[in-house]
């Protein structure tokens, strides 16, 4: 079988556990970024995401693209509701939950949708999902026989 990112289409959906970090005292940083969802500035916050760093510096994921976030962090809620964490713990709400694709050469994907699904309670994430619009085109593989 060829390796994943041998095939058409590679896709990688999940949580990737990478976080915001905005830098400054823990209170600092949880502050910043609750601030930042209060007031639906989702570009300021994915300039302080881990999976853009990385992508940037060429240390993961690279090559691969996501669709545009206009949703608020899908990390961590106190279970069962829409709350951000209110533990003694007070993690940083974050973008952990993903979904990303790779495609080849003369291949065209497309992002027709990329949601996070608030009203799921039963985890301390809000699972996202996304329709991609995807069409082969004139990508050509070659096997080793």
């Amino acid at each position: 079988f060829p390796s994943p990112l041998e095939h058409d289409l590679c896709v990688f959906a999940g949580d990737l556990n990478y976080r915001l970090e905005p830098g400054g005292a823990k209170e600092e940083q949880n502050q910043v970024v609750r601030d930042a969802v209060a007031q639906g500035k989702w570009g300021k916050l994915l300039q302080i995401d881990q999976l853009r760093a990385q992508q940037r510096a060429g240390l993961a994921f690279q090559g691969f693209a996501e669709a545009s976030i206009d949703f608020q962090p899908t990390y961590k809620y106190d279970a069962g509701t829409s709350r951000y964490d209110s533990s003694e713990k007070q993690r940083v709400p974050s973008y952990c939950d993903r979904v990303l694709w790779l495609e080849p050469q003369g291949a065209a994907c497309k992002p027709v949708a990329y949601v996070a699904c608030q009203g799921v309670l039963v985890s301390d994430h809000k699972p996202v999902t996304a329709l991609l619009d995807w069409s082969a085109g004139s990508s050509q593989r070659t096997s080793a026989e």
